[in-house]
């Protein structure tokens, strides 16, 4: 059947799914020379980068929002097999059956809209779904497996991918902030890079700003990774040197 068949890829696929972005690497670098060739001009330029970084700043929160009010052993970074102790049906799971990879999608359509061209965004969207969907098949298959009837009627009710914000049922777990900054400042990080280098390529390596000039004329994109970095950093000290965000 083609939903085993799709179940068995994205059990393969489970495990690289954080590395769709880099396979279209190549493809990104040819749109990003369409991109300066075109010169859409400062202000348009400024108004698409502010509103990708809104679109991909949305996703970070609903990833923030799902992996704090989810309980352990579910919705975990885990790259090698399928985890769930138990079935998530409220919070954001209540809205949408992968909030995890919707988030993952905004961060992604964040960076797609930076090249400011349609046909990018086209392929990039077409690439991520029929990759993600694959890998959602797989995760479905596992939790129907495990959780049977409850899991059929709550997928029957759910959307996919698309979240119904009428949905919406609020958790018995309190969110934690502490599980939050344990497992999601790598994502701020990358976040927080791309629209970076793309800033630094564009005005520096393409119209040959000084660095120290742009630094000067664009102070929030160095700040905004400045801040993700001493996030990054202060997560990674706490983890290994405290117990502070062990044990959530």
């Amino acid at each position: 059947m083609l939903r085993d068949e799709m179940a068995k890829h994205g059990a393969m696929l489970f495990r690289y799914r954080s590395f769709l972005p880099f396979l279209l690497l190549p493809l990104a670098a040819y749109y990003f020379y369409q991109f300066v060739a075109r010169d859409p001009g400062e202000l348009t330029e400024w108004i698409v980068q502010h509103l990708a970084l809104v679109v991909s700043l949305s996703g970070l929160l609903l990833r923030a929002l799902t992996v704090g009010y989810t309980p352990p052993n579910t919705s975990g970074r885990n790259t090698t097999e399928q985890k769930a102790d138990r079935l998530n049906t409220k919070g954001p799971y209540a809205i949408v059956r992968h909030p995890l990879y919707t988030a993952n999608y905004l961060i992604f359509l964040g960076f797609l809209i930076v090249f400011q061209s349609l046909s990018f965004f086209l392929i990039g969207t077409l690439a991520f779904f029929l990759y993600y969907e694959r890998i959602a098949a797989a995760e479905e298959t596992f939790l129907e497996g495990k959780f049977g009837k409850r899991y059929r009627r709550w997928a029957a009710r759910v959307p996919a991918f698309f979240p119904n914000p009428f949905l919406w049922r609020t958790p018995s777990r309190s969110f934690s902030w502490r599980k939050v900054f344990r497992r999601e400042t790598p994502g701020w990080l990358l976040v927080a890079l791309f629209f970076n280098f793309f800033e630094i390529f564009d005005d520096v390596f393409i119209e040959r700003e000084s660095l120290m000039g742009w630094l000067q004329r664009e102070p929030g994109w160095p700040a905004l990774l400045a801040l993700a970095i001493g996030l990054y950093v202060v997560s990674k000290v706490l983890r290994k040197r405290t117990s502070l965000l062990n044990s959530i």
